[in-house]
């Protein structure tokens, strides 16, 4: 396995914000419980104690292909739950367990472009109640799956580390065969706007394939937003 440096830490605000200040490929940031964790645009992830959530830092990533990373870590999370969780990924990098989140990604850059911080957050032994999310949650406990924190990130860490050695089309290709959605209707809202159309899968570069009703330019491209079923 790649050689990856962990730091545990009893409790952070944030372990992608820790995350920033290491300079080592590959440091791995491991929290208990974070106080204000952080989702994808701009949401909090609640972290109580119980959880698993670590960040994981990428010295001299791709820059044309960022994509590369969330798909990556969506897929690596994917493989390394046990076979009876029958986990999928929904774009672009929750992980859902019978149709309900079980973890989210969050990648954010450090103060310079040469480090990209992967944030992972995966409910282990409870989940927020549904009433305060935009999809329904659980956990690893609920759902009967038993694994230890700790084979449990070791098991990521190494597929992540195989991942991101793969071609982009070979990871695009992989998280299609995990992914849940593809080919069924579905809406997709965004930063202004909602759409609806048909999945019909990832681009080159991983963003999502709307196909709508729009004769003159029937697929939509989209780099960001959230897909609902």
């Amino acid at each position: 396995m790649t050689d990856f440096t962990i730091y545990n830490f009893t409790s952070l605000e944030s372990t992608n914000d820790t995350a920033k200040n290491y300079t080592d490929n590959f440091s791995v940031i491991v929290a208990g419980e974070q106080t204000k964790g952080k989702g994808r645009r701009g949401k909090t992830w609640i972290s109580p104690k119980g959880g698993l959530y670590f960040s994981v830092v990428i010295t001299d990533p791709d820059l044309l292909n960022l994509g590369i990373y969330s798909l990556a870590a969506a897929l690596s999370l994917c493989e390394a739950l046990p076979a009876e969780a029958n986990a999928k990924i929904k774009w672009p990098n929750d992980i859902l367990i019978g149709g309900k989140k079980v973890s989210g990604i969050l990648l954010e850059t450090a103060t310079d472009p040469s480090r990209l911080i992967i944030g992972i957050g995966i409910n282990i032994s409870s989940f927020p109640k549904e009433s305060l999310l935009s999809y329904a949650a659980t956990s690893l406990k609920n759902e009967n799956i038993t694994i230890t924190k700790d084979e449990l990130l070791a098991s990521l860490l190494d597929r992540l580390a195989n991942n991101l050695t793969l071609p982009l089309q070979q990871i695009i290709t992989l998280w299609q065969k995990n992914a849940i959605g593809i080919g069924k209707d579905i809406k997709v809202t965004l930063a202004k706007g909602t759409l609806f159309g048909v999945f019909k899968g990832l681009d080159a570069k991983g963003n999502l394939i709307l196909s709508t009703k729009n004769k003159e330019k029937p697929d939509k491209i989209i780099s960001c937003g959230e897909i609902y079923f």
